[in-house]
C-alpha cells in the first residue's frame, strides 16, 4: 500500500522544516504556508491527515479546518497551537470536527503516534461511497426512531430539546448521574445533551468512559464551563461532537441537534466511520465508585455485543 498522505500547514518554515524532519520516510508529505494554499493542494491530492497551525494570517487554522471539513469530509483533521484561544477551540469543536488539539510544543513522539493513529483510521474508514444523509425532518418516528438523553439539572434545556426534535427522535431526560450512567450502560442512545456540571459532580469522566466504549453516541455539550484545559481535554478524550454555551442558543441548539442526528444516523450505516471517534485513554477519574462501574458495565455489554 502507498504511504498515507499528509498536509502540514504552517506559515513558519522552521516549524514546517521541524515537521518534515520528525516524520520523515514514513508518509508522502505535501506543505503549504498558507489555508488558501492548503485547499489548493487538497482540491489536487488526496490527503489522508491535515496538520495545520491556528494562528496564521488571511485564514487561521480553524477556518482551514472548517473548509476542509465541509469539501473533503474524509481528511482526518489535526490543529496544533501554543495558545489556548477559548474561541478556537470551541470552534474547532464545532466547525471543524477535528479529531486532536495537540499544544505547542508538542511532544515528538505524542505527535508521532497521533498523526499515525490518524493515518490508518483514514485509510480503514473512509467509505468508497458516501450515501446522501436522510435529513432528521424525514425520520420517522418508529420504533427505530434514534434516542436522545438530556443529563442537566436544568430542566429548560430538556424541554427545549423536546420541542427542537421530538417529532424525529425519542427525548429521555434526568437529573441524576446515576440514573443517567444506566440508562448509557444499557441502551442504545444516539445523542447525549450533557452538562459539564451537576451539582458538584464534574461530568468530563462519564463522557470520555461513553466515548471510549460506545463511539457511536455522540455528545452535545451544554454548558458555562469555559476551562481551556478542560476542555482540550474532551476533544483528545471524549471526542465530544458539538460544544454550545449557556446560556443556549435555540437556533445553534436545533441546528447542532440535527447535525448530530443525521451523523449518528451515517456511523449506524457506514459501521467503519465509528473509528474517527477513537479517543485518548485516559486514566479513570472517579469519586466513590460511580465511573469504574460504569466503564465495566460498558465493557461488558461492548465486549458481548
Amino acid at each position: 500500500m502507498a504511504d498515507a498522505r499528509l498536509l502540514l500547514v504552517d506559515d513558519e518554515s522552521r516549524v514546517l522544516r521541524s515537521l518534515k524532519m520528525l516524520l520523515k520516510n514514513q508518509y508522502e508529505i505535501h506543505t503549504a504556508a498558507s489555508g488558501s494554499q492548503a485547499l489548493e493542494i487538497l482540491d489536487r491530492h488526496p490527503i489522508d491527515v491535515l496538520v495545520s497551525d491556528q494562528r496564521m494570517p488571511e485564514m487561521t487554522g480553524v477556518e482551514l479546518l472548517r473548509e476542509s471539513h465541509r469539501l473533503h469530509p474524509d481528511t482526518m483533521r489535526i490543529l496544533l497551537t501554543g495558545y489556548s484561544d477559548l474561541n478556537a477551540i470551541i470552534s474547532s469543536i464545532n466547525e471543524g470536527e477535528i479529531y486532536r488539539f495537540i499544544n505547542k510544543p508538542w511532544d515528538p513522539e505524542h505527535l508521532r503516534q497521533t498523526i499515525a493513529q490518524a493515518a490508518a483510521i483514514a485509510r480503514a474508514s473512509t467509505p468508497t461511497r458516501r450515501e446522501p444523509q436522510q435529513c432528521p425532518s424525514e425520520m420517522a418516528l418508529d420504533k427505530a426512531a434514534p434516542e436522545v438523553l438530556v443529563l442537566d439539572a436544568d430542566p429548560a434545556t430538556a424541554r427545549l430539546v423536546e420541542m427542537l426534535v421530538g417529532k424525529h427522535a425519542r427525548v429521555r431526560s434526568s437529573q441524576s448521574l446515576s440514573e443517567a450512567l444506566k440508562i448509557l450502560a444499557e441502551e442504545d442512545i444516539a445523542i447525549l445533551v450533557s452538562e459539564l456540571k451537576l451539582g458538584d459532580k464534574d461530568l468530563s469522566p462519564a463522557l470520555k468512559a461513553l466515548k471510549r466504549f460506545n463511539p457511536a453516541t455522540l455528545a452535545l455539550v451544554v454548558t458555562a464551563f469555559r476551562d481551556s484545559t478542560s476542555l482540550i481535554e474532551l476533544i483528545n478524550q471524549a471526542q465530544i461532537h458539538r460544544l454550545l454555551p449557556k446560556p443556549i442558543s435555540r437556533t445553534l441548539l436545533e441546528r447542532s441537534l440535527h447535525h448530530c442526528l443525521s451523523h449518528h444516523q451515517e456511523l449506524m450505516r457506514t459501521p467503519q466511520l465509528k473509528a474517527r471517534h477513537t479517543v485518548e485513554t485516559a486514566p479513570v477519574q472517579d469519586e466513590g465508585g460511580m465511573i469504574t462501574g460504569f466503564v465495566e458495565r460498558l465493557r461488558r455489554r461492548f465486549r458481548a455485543a
